[in-house]
């Protein structure tokens, strides 16, 4: 579906790949937010609706992974729409492969050492815009995760009553090992939408995987 530029609310990209055979997403760590995430932000006005993508995904990834504009937007996507206002969140899922200089060594701890290098390096230079500070870790985790995302119960209200006026809704999935992992409700409400399998399935199988260097 089309929408008008004044629709628009702001776009992300969910990196989907397969991971020692396990299909993935790829995620940040937030330091606002204090939870994970898809890249994603704010809607940068009189731009097509990729680029904002483009932008985030290069800003939040520490400048780790840069994929065109031109070829986000090739790629299927999600709306969401937010319940007040009706504005339009879209989300792009871009299939990813890794290089031979990743596949050499544990993927999941070479992605995270050229992150953090890259996190490093812009916390060293004096100009670095703070867009590009947001997020302070990446990750994957694998999507069958989010198949019990769990809400996270205020510790001062019992469970049984309502979160008080003005603390935002938290949500977590638990990794294998146990360990409760939070999430962004933006991140629960894309993963819950009603299109996002389809969606999936097309960005596995009908499009060719992004490879990162």
């Amino acid at each position: 579906m089309s929408y008008d530029q004044e629709n628009f609310k702001g776009a992300g990209v969910l990196l989907v790949c397969m991971v020692s055979g396990t299909p993935s997403v790829i995620l940040i760590y937030s330091k606002e937010k204090q939870a994970w995430e898809e890249p994603g932000g704010g809607y940068e006005k009189h731009l097509p609706i990729c680029n904002t993508a483009y932008k985030e995904l290069f800003e939040e990834t520490a400048k780790l992974i840069n994929i065109p504009a031109t070829t986000i937007r090739q790629y299927p996507y999600i709306d969401t729409i937010t319940k007040k206002k009706q504005l339009v969140y879209r989300l792009f899922i871009v299939n990813v492969t890794f290089s031979h200089s990743f596949q050499k060594r544990n993927v999941v701890d070479a992605l995270r050492r050229k992150f953090h290098s890259n996190l490093v390096c812009l916390l060293q230079n004096p100009e670095t815009p703070g867009e590009y500070l947001e997020s302070t870790d990446i990750s994957f985790v694998p999507l069958k995760l989010f198949n019990n995302i769990q809400p996270v119960v205020p510790k001062r209200v019992c469970a049984n009553k309502l979160v008080p006026s003005g603390e935002k809704k938290r949500f977590y999935i638990e990794l294998p090992c146990g360990k409760k992992t939070i999430i962004t409700k933006r991140l629960k409400k894309i993963m819950k939408h009603e299109k996002f399998s389809d969606a999936l399935v097309m960005s596995f199988t009908k499009t060719k995987p992004i490879e990162i260097y």
